[in-house]
């Protein structure tokens, strides 16, 4: 997509932090969910990206939680919304 830099965390691939989504995490501990999500935007936030971006329902759902405990600013995307601005704008 034109004028987007795509942007690695520190933590990617095997090594990459959870946003708590998985395995009934946040219907159990919705805490727990809350500052792992959190911990995740915050080291999105060290990349001094615009928004961080998934492909995943749960976790869009997962990191909008995380960005409201750690009170980021942080745009938090699903990739879907940015494959439509680019094909069909805004």
């Amino acid at each position: 997509m034109p004028g987007v830099e795509l942007l690695e965390m520190e933590r990617i691939r095997q090594n990459s932090r959870c946003c708590g989504m998985g395995g009934g995490l946040k219907m159990g501990f919705p805490e727990i969910q809350a500052l792992a999500a959190a911990e995740r935007i915050k080291e999105a936030e060290r990349t001094e990206a615009a928004a961080i971006v998934t492909p995943c329902p749960t976790c869009f759902l997962g990191l909008q939680t995380g960005a409201a405990k750690a009170e980021s600013d942080i745009s938090v995307r699903h990739l879907m919304e940015l494959v439509n601005i680019s094909v069909f704008g805004q």
